[in-house]
């Protein structure tokens, strides 16, 4: 592809960055090239030169075209490091801010708003005469249509919202639906000051069941405040909400409104949303509740038996490691994992000999690395132990890890003073014997007892 081509296809987002790889290999006279697919193509290259007097003379040939295509190179052109080039831009844009070059002005909003990004000189003035223009019913539409694209329409959000812009509640409702989460976000919170009393009941309703928590949070928020009545019913069904987010401001306000919300849990536990109630318990129960969540730990579904196990260390901290312990070995990745993030803090009181019937017991690689993670985390002599032990492993994915996990022992070899027992330096030696032992463990394993010989 030449470098007509490469302009011809552009959006107007990937325009500056091919400008600037143009013109630094700029080894060529642009006007025996072969011929471009179209005038303004031509001169867009042109506008792309290093040298000044190139450039201010495109931008004049591209004022006059006048059917939009030239707007995207004027525009750039505004923040030319000339001086004589950007007034040259400068005059031409002013030109085109007029009736029939809306359409121009909205395709090309990426490179008006970067306008705004830019140092070299202060473009507000000029900035805000074209964001003036946008706001004009003729562009009305269109501006409303460019709330989908992606590169700009925060951008166009926030034109559309501007103090002083007329229907603004007609935006709102388009951009409640948004794709983009911070519009949707920020158009929640303008429901009740920007639509008509009529519309914000089912508005707000509607946005509660936002796909992203924080929009549920927020339309809550605002609901609850616009209507106390069903506000108190939402919040205590938000209860049982998927995300701890909107669960953590139910619980606040439900308990507010002076209930108990563990008693809330509790309660619900048998009922079919048994995920949001495990969760919601472990975040507002006591260590007493451990023993009423311990059954799920065996539930049929991963789902429950994962939050079981988040629910139950949070509420008991390390009062149920050995039944924790025993997830380490589930068949389902996701509850391992829960298990292993979960008692990474209580390896020392599983213990080394645990850790190993468990790490033998083990049937997938998941399971065998999660376990493997808590071995390093015993303390300093214990997990280089269950290094070099993991080290002689057949199984690559082990010995590389454990190879790894040296490194990091070594790295912190002298944060702990601890001395090793004499069990424990005879393990070592006993590894040491091993000959397929990695020799980088081996060396590691060897300074660390040298000091104990």
């Amino acid at each position: 592809m030449n470098d007509y081509q490469a302009i011809a296809e552009a959006r107007p987002d990937q325009l500056p960055a091919l400008e600037e790889s143009i013109r630094r290999r700029w080894r060529f006279d642009w006007r025996i090239m072969e011929s471009p697919p179209s005038p303004v193509i031509r001169e867009a290259l042109a506008s792309f030169a290093p040298n000044g007097y190139e450039r201010e003379a495109a931008a004049r040939r591209l004022a006059a075209i006048h059917d939009g295509s030239e707007l995207p190179y004027l525009l750039l052109r505004l923040n030319d490091w000339v001086s004589q080039v950007r007034e040259a831009a400068r005059e031409a844009i002013r030109e085109r801010l007029r009736a029939g070059y809306e359409a121009a002005f909205v395709a090309n909003l990426f490179l008006v708003t970067r306008l705004r990004a830019v140092r070299r000189v202060d473009h507000a003035p000029l900035l805000g005469v074209i964001v003036n223009f946008l706001t004009r019913p003729s562009a009305r539409d269109l501006m409303l249509a460019a709330l989908d694209y992606a590169s700009t329409r925060r951008e166009v959000f926030a034109i559309l919202t501007a103090p002083g812009v007329e229907r603004l509640d007609e935006v709102v409702l388009r951009a409640l639906t948004n794709n983009d989460l911070l519009i949707r976000l920020y158009a929640t919170r303008m429901v009740t000051t920007a639509l008509p009393p009529e519309r914000i009941h089912d508005a707000l309703l509607d946005r509660t069941r936002d796909t992203s928590f924080v929009v549920r949070r927020e339309a809550m928020t605002q609901f609850a405040g616009a209507f106390p009545d069903e506000g108190t019913q939402l919040w205590r069904a938000a209860l049982f909400d998927r995300s701890a987010g909107v669960r953590e401001a139910a619980q606040f306000y439900v308990r507010r409104a002076g209930v108990d919300v563990a008693q809330v849990y509790r309660d619900a536990l048998p009922s079919a949303d048994l995920v949001a109630a495990i969760a919601g318990l472990g975040e507002t129960g006591t260590a007493a509740d451990a023993e009423r969540l311990l059954p799920y730990l065996s539930n049929p579904r991963a789902v429950v038996r994962r939050a079981a196990v988040r629910a139950i260390v949070r509420v008991s901290k390390d009062q149920f490691v050995d039944a924790l312990a025993a997830l380490l070995t589930d068949a389902s990745p996701a509850v391992v994992s829960a298990a292993r993030r979960a008692l990474r803090r209580y390896a020392p009181l599983i213990g080394t000999d645990r850790l190993w019937s468990l790490w033998e017991s083990a049937t997938s690689e998941a399971a065998h690395l999660r376990i493997f993670s808590l071995m390093a985390a015993l303390p300093k002599w214990e997990s280089i132990t269950c290094i070099a032990r993991v080290a002689i492993s057949p199984v690559e994915r082990y010995s590389r890890a454990a190879l790894e996990e040296a490194g990091r022992w070594s790295a912190a070899y002298n944060r702990s003073l601890a001395a090793p027992t004499r069990e424990q330096i005879a393990r070592l030696k006993s590894a040491l014997a091993v000959p397929s032992l990695d020799q980088r463990v081996a060396a590691s394993i060897r300074f660390a007892l040298s000091a104990y010989d």
